[in-house]
């Protein structure tokens, strides 16, 4: 028979746990639990800023590509910068891509190119808070409002914080190889023109380059968008009848300097 004559209020039995000690146990894991808090929101936050700039990056890469990749994104198939952040995964009112033979370069809508982000409900692509990224059309920048939600703060996400161009220049040096089998030299503007294809909102446009002023020399366009680009050399003058040239340019940024020859017929 087992004795309880000696059982003291507040006891739970010689096995178990007083009141005290129930209570004291529940206020050290409040303890535990109260410090740790802080601990948790901020690994929280971390993984959200790690996830939004990780988002950003994709849009980014899908605004203006990785050139160094040979990858130039929306820019390099529409010729500029979308309206929205959304537009590019959006093909709506915009010519389907499309490569143009005799240029042997591609022109048009070419998406999705953010493929692997999906828009909220809103339609809209947002950040790790749910905020709708912040996008100015014509400027490759991207900003979150970040953990406080609001824009204008410091804790605000910007990628990049320096806008990189979307644009680059091009030079063209065109020789010309005499029938007279003398070496090759440098052509003036009154033996040819250069021509440059590009890209204006997915539509095919075609520029004459600026040749030299009274003299041999060199031919130049400025502000080509990033991307792929047809040029080709028609002979006038002496060098009327001579095959026209064709090449692929690559435009990158700063200023990309290529050479042609054209041979006297």
């Amino acid at each position: 028979m087992v004795d309880v004559t000696n059982s003291k209020p507040g006891s739970i039995g010689r096995d178990g746990f007083s009141l005290i000690e129930v209570i004291a146990v529940i206020a050290i894991m409040s303890l535990v639990v109260g410090a740790l808090a802080p601990l948790t929101f901020q690994q929280m936050t971390k993984k959200r800023v790690e996830s939004t700039r990780a988002s950003m990056n994709k849009l980014l890469f899908a605004l203006s590509g990785a050139p160094e990749r040979s990858d130039f994104g929306y820019v390099g198939d529409m010729g500029v910068l979308p309206p929205t952040l959304e537009d590019v995964n959006s093909p709506a009112g915009k010519p389907a891509y499309a490569i143009e033979p005799n240029d042997r370069v591609g022109y048009g809508y070419n998406g999705p190119y953010a493929y692997d982000l999906v828009l909220a409900p809103s339609n809209r692509f947002v950040d790790a808070w749910n905020v709708p990224f912040r996008y100015l059309a014509g400027v490759s920048q991207i900003t979150s409002a970040g953990p406080d939600r609001i824009f204008g703060n410091a804790d605000d996400l910007i990628v990049p914080i320096n806008p990189p161009a979307v644009q680059g220049n091009l030079v063209v040096r065109l020789l010309g190889l005499p029938n007279t089998g003398d070496p090759a030299v440098p052509l003036s503007s009154t033996e040819a023109n250069v021509f440059a294809a590009w890209s204006l909102n997915g539509s095919r446009q075609e520029t004459p380059l600026v040749g030299p002023a009274g003299g041999p020399g060199p031919w130049s366009a400025a502000g080509l968008h990033l991307g792929l680009h047809a040029v080709r050399a028609l002979g006038t003058g002496s060098y009327v009848g001579a095959t026209q040239l064709r090449d692929v340019v690559r435009i990158d940024r700063g200023t990309t300097l290529i050479t042609m020859t054209l041979v006297q017929p």
